[in-house]
């Protein structure tokens, strides 16, 4: 408990938030963001496919259109894969993580009672 410097109310402490649980957060908000890009570039691949189409009847706007088009998916194609990298260390930090702070909490609770129980002051 923290206690307030005017007022004399204490305030709770704030909870303290496990870093595989940040982790996963992370992780949730890279998916759905990597999600969104792969959606839209399948939008643009399927556009680039209609432009092909048109590029019978109006060639120059066709290939005006395909150079935008195909810098978009090249280029998202690189956030893509910056993404996914992003994601997989992600994913191999929550493994190690949700791993070892079981531990590290058994850990801590053995100091605490050691630094709770009396010392011996036997005979040396």
């Amino acid at each position: 408990m923290r206690k307030a410097i005017f007022g004399g109310k204490e305030k709770p402490a704030e909870p303290v938030v496990p870093a595989s649980e940040k982790i996963r957060a992370e992780i949730g908000e890279i998916s759905n963001s990597l999600a969104e890009l792969n959606s839209w570039l399948e939008d643009l691949k399927n556009q680039r496919d209609a432009v092909l189409r048109s590029a019978i009847k109006t060639p120059v706007e066709a290939v005006q259109k395909l150079i935008m088009i195909d810098g978009w998916i090249s280029t998202g194609g690189i956030v893509r894969a910056f993404l996914a990298g992003i994601l997989n260390d992600l994913r191999g930090r929550y493994k190690n993580a949700a791993s070892w702070e079981p531990m590290n909490a058994a850990r801590s609770e053995r100091l605490a009672l050691e630094q709770k129980r009396p010392r011996s002051k036997g005979n040396v």
